[in-house]
Protein backbone atom coordinates (compact mmCIF):
# COMPACT_ATOMS: atom_id res chain seq x y z
CA UNK A 1 0.00 0.00 0.00
CA UNK A 2 1.34 3.42 -0.94
CA UNK A 3 2.23 5.98 1.71
CA UNK A 4 -0.36 8.26 0.17
CA UNK A 5 -3.22 5.79 0.81
CA UNK A 6 -2.18 4.95 4.39
CA UNK A 7 -3.57 8.11 5.89
CA UNK A 8 -6.88 7.94 4.05
CA UNK A 9 -10.10 6.52 5.38
CA UNK A 10 -12.07 3.81 3.59
CA UNK A 11 -14.62 6.42 2.50
CA UNK A 12 -11.93 8.51 0.85
CA UNK A 13 -10.49 5.44 -0.89
CA UNK A 14 -13.99 4.42 -2.05
CA UNK A 15 -14.51 7.92 -3.44
CA UNK A 16 -11.28 7.70 -5.40
CA UNK A 17 -12.26 4.25 -6.75
CA UNK A 18 -15.62 5.67 -7.80
CA UNK A 19 -13.93 8.57 -9.58
CA UNK A 20 -11.60 6.22 -11.43
CA UNK A 21 -14.47 3.90 -12.42
CA UNK A 22 -16.52 6.77 -13.79
CA UNK A 23 -13.66 7.49 -16.21
CA UNK A 24 -14.10 3.99 -17.75
CA UNK A 25 -16.84 2.90 -20.14
CA UNK A 26 -19.71 1.10 -18.33
CA UNK A 27 -18.91 -2.28 -19.88
CA UNK A 28 -15.35 -2.20 -18.46
CA UNK A 29 -16.14 -1.10 -14.89
CA UNK A 30 -17.08 -4.60 -13.67
CA UNK A 31 -13.89 -6.02 -15.17
CA UNK A 32 -11.80 -3.36 -13.42
CA UNK A 33 -13.50 -4.12 -10.09
CA UNK A 34 -12.87 -7.87 -10.53
CA UNK A 35 -9.22 -7.34 -11.28
CA UNK A 36 -8.86 -4.97 -8.32
CA UNK A 37 -10.42 -7.61 -5.98
CA UNK A 38 -8.09 -10.29 -7.29
CA UNK A 39 -5.08 -8.03 -6.95
CA UNK A 40 -6.02 -7.11 -3.39
CA UNK A 41 -6.60 -10.78 -2.47
CA UNK A 42 -10.36 -10.36 -1.99
CA UNK A 43 -12.95 -12.99 -3.00
CA UNK A 44 -14.92 -12.23 -6.15
CA UNK A 45 -18.01 -11.30 -4.11
CA UNK A 46 -16.91 -10.33 -0.65
CA UNK A 47 -19.43 -10.57 2.16
CA UNK A 48 -20.05 -7.32 4.02
CA UNK A 49 -17.79 -6.90 7.05
CA UNK A 50 -20.73 -5.70 9.18
CA UNK A 51 -23.82 -7.93 9.34
CA UNK A 52 -26.95 -6.25 8.22
CA UNK A 53 -29.64 -5.80 10.82
CA UNK A 54 -32.95 -7.32 9.86
CA UNK A 55 -35.92 -5.05 10.26
CA UNK A 56 -38.38 -6.70 12.60
CA UNK A 57 -41.91 -5.39 12.51
CA UNK A 58 -43.53 -4.90 15.90
CA UNK A 59 -45.79 -7.78 16.79
CA UNK A 60 -49.44 -6.85 16.87
CA UNK A 61 -51.31 -7.84 20.03
CA UNK A 62 -53.53 -10.83 19.51
CA UNK A 63 -57.24 -10.13 19.39
CA UNK A 64 -59.14 -11.31 22.48
CA UNK A 65 -60.51 -14.80 22.16
CA UNK A 66 -64.20 -14.47 21.42
CA UNK A 67 -64.78 -18.20 21.68
CA UNK A 68 -65.57 -20.57 18.85
CA UNK A 69 -67.62 -19.07 16.06
CA UNK A 70 -71.21 -20.28 16.05
CA UNK A 71 -70.98 -21.92 19.48
CA UNK A 72 -74.35 -23.17 20.69
CA UNK A 73 -75.90 -21.27 23.59
CA UNK A 74 -76.05 -22.88 27.01
CA UNK A 75 -78.91 -25.37 27.34
CA UNK A 76 -81.61 -24.34 29.82
CA UNK A 77 -81.94 -26.75 32.73
CA UNK A 78 -85.10 -27.67 34.62
CA UNK A 79 -83.85 -25.63 37.58
CA UNK A 80 -83.42 -22.59 35.32
CA UNK A 81 -86.90 -23.05 33.88
CA UNK A 82 -88.55 -23.41 37.29
CA UNK A 83 -86.73 -20.29 38.54
CA UNK A 84 -87.99 -18.43 35.47
CA UNK A 85 -91.64 -19.50 35.84
CA UNK A 86 -91.80 -19.43 39.67
CA UNK A 87 -94.72 -21.82 40.20
CA UNK A 88 -96.39 -21.07 43.54
CA UNK A 89 -98.33 -24.29 44.14
CA UNK A 90 -97.64 -27.99 43.74
CA UNK A 91 -100.05 -28.32 40.82
CA UNK A 92 -98.41 -25.37 39.05
CA UNK A 93 -95.05 -27.03 39.63
CA UNK A 94 -96.35 -30.30 38.15
CA UNK A 95 -97.53 -28.44 35.04
CA UNK A 96 -94.15 -26.67 34.81
CA UNK A 97 -92.26 -29.98 34.98
CA UNK A 98 -94.51 -31.51 32.33
CA UNK A 99 -94.02 -28.43 30.10
CA UNK A 100 -90.23 -28.58 30.48
CA UNK A 101 -90.02 -32.25 29.57
CA UNK A 102 -92.24 -31.72 26.53
CA UNK A 103 -90.84 -28.47 25.09
CA UNK A 104 -87.67 -27.23 26.84
CA UNK A 105 -85.50 -30.30 27.46
CA UNK A 106 -82.88 -31.39 24.95
CA UNK A 107 -84.41 -33.15 21.97
CA UNK A 108 -83.09 -36.54 22.98
CA UNK A 109 -84.55 -36.15 26.50
CA UNK A 110 -88.00 -34.80 25.65
CA UNK A 111 -91.08 -36.83 26.57
CA UNK A 112 -94.80 -36.35 26.01
CA UNK A 113 -95.83 -37.82 29.38
CA UNK A 114 -94.43 -37.66 32.90
CA UNK A 115 -94.72 -39.92 35.92
CA UNK A 116 -94.54 -39.50 39.68
CA UNK A 117 -90.80 -40.27 39.46
CA UNK A 118 -90.33 -37.39 36.98
CA UNK A 119 -92.15 -35.02 39.34
CA UNK A 120 -90.09 -36.13 42.33
CA UNK A 121 -86.88 -35.85 40.35
CA UNK A 122 -87.95 -32.38 39.21
CA UNK A 123 -88.38 -31.31 42.82
CA UNK A 124 -84.87 -32.55 43.59
CA UNK A 125 -83.32 -30.74 40.62
CA UNK A 126 -85.19 -27.52 41.33
CA UNK A 127 -84.25 -27.52 45.01
CA UNK A 128 -87.83 -27.92 46.26
CA UNK A 129 -89.07 -30.08 49.09
CA UNK A 130 -89.81 -33.67 48.08
CA UNK A 131 -93.42 -34.71 47.62
CA UNK A 132 -94.89 -37.12 50.13
CA UNK A 133 -97.34 -38.38 47.52
CA UNK A 134 -96.29 -37.16 44.05
CA UNK A 135 -99.02 -39.22 42.40
CA UNK A 136 -101.63 -37.36 44.48
CA UNK A 137 -100.26 -34.03 43.20
CA UNK A 138 -100.53 -35.28 39.62
CA UNK A 139 -104.11 -36.42 40.22
CA UNK A 140 -104.93 -32.99 41.67
CA UNK A 141 -103.45 -31.42 38.52
CA UNK A 142 -105.81 -33.57 36.48
CA UNK A 143 -108.74 -32.48 38.65
CA UNK A 144 -107.84 -28.80 38.16
CA UNK A 145 -107.58 -29.25 34.40
CA UNK A 146 -103.82 -28.80 33.90
CA UNK A 147 -102.96 -32.42 33.03
CA UNK A 148 -104.70 -35.32 31.35
CA UNK A 149 -104.22 -38.98 32.10
CA UNK A 150 -101.65 -40.53 29.81
CA UNK A 151 -101.47 -43.60 27.65
CA UNK A 152 -100.77 -45.87 30.63
CA UNK A 153 -101.63 -45.96 34.30
CA UNK A 154 -99.33 -43.61 36.24
CA UNK A 155 -98.54 -41.41 33.24
CA UNK A 156 -99.80 -37.87 32.78
CA UNK A 157 -99.82 -35.55 29.79
CA UNK A 158 -99.85 -31.75 29.68
CA UNK A 159 -103.01 -30.41 28.04
CA UNK A 160 -103.77 -27.06 26.39
CA UNK A 161 -104.90 -25.46 29.66
CA UNK A 162 -101.69 -26.43 31.46
CA UNK A 163 -99.62 -25.36 28.47
CA UNK A 164 -101.21 -21.90 28.48
CA UNK A 165 -100.74 -21.65 32.23
CA UNK A 166 -96.98 -22.20 32.00
CA UNK A 167 -96.36 -20.35 28.75
CA UNK A 168 -98.59 -17.31 29.34
CA UNK A 169 -99.67 -16.98 32.98
CA UNK A 170 -96.51 -17.85 34.91
CA UNK A 171 -94.95 -16.27 36.80
CA UNK A 172 -98.24 -15.19 38.31
CA UNK A 173 -99.91 -14.54 41.64
CA UNK A 174 -99.94 -18.15 42.74
CA UNK A 175 -103.60 -18.93 42.11
CA UNK A 176 -104.05 -22.61 41.29
CA UNK A 177 -107.67 -22.50 40.24
CA UNK A 178 -108.54 -23.79 36.80
CA UNK A 179 -109.66 -21.20 34.28
CA UNK A 180 -113.37 -20.55 33.84
CA UNK A 181 -115.17 -22.94 31.51
CA UNK A 182 -117.23 -20.24 29.79
CA UNK A 183 -120.62 -21.14 31.27
CA UNK A 184 -122.92 -18.18 31.85
CA UNK A 185 -123.42 -17.41 35.48
CA UNK A 186 -126.93 -17.73 36.82
CA UNK A 187 -128.63 -14.45 37.50
CA UNK A 188 -130.15 -14.14 40.96
CA UNK A 189 -133.91 -14.43 41.02
CA UNK A 190 -135.70 -11.13 41.25
CA UNK A 191 -138.05 -10.52 44.13
CA UNK A 192 -141.78 -10.72 43.27
CA UNK A 193 -143.28 -7.38 42.37
CA UNK A 194 -146.27 -6.13 44.38
CA UNK A 195 -149.68 -6.69 42.64
CA UNK A 196 -150.83 -3.11 43.06
CA UNK A 197 -153.87 -3.98 45.20
CA UNK A 198 -153.96 -2.34 48.52
CA UNK A 199 -153.94 -4.80 51.35
CA UNK A 200 -157.20 -5.37 53.16
CA UNK A 201 -157.55 -3.73 56.48
CA UNK A 202 -158.63 -5.99 59.19
CA UNK A 203 -161.90 -4.98 60.73
CA UNK A 204 -161.54 -3.92 64.25
CA UNK A 205 -163.67 -5.68 66.82
CA UNK A 206 -166.02 -3.52 68.80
Amino acid sequence: MSQEAKGKSEFEVAHEIKTLLEALPPEKREMALRWAREAAGLPPHAAPSHPTTAVVEPRKPAAPDAGPVGAAPRQKTLKDFVAEKQPKSDVQFAATVAYFHRFEATEDARKEEITADDLQDGARLAGRSRFKLPSATLNNSVGLGYLDRGSERGKYRLNAVGENLVAMALPGNGSSRAPATGRARRKPREAAKPSGKSPRKRASKK
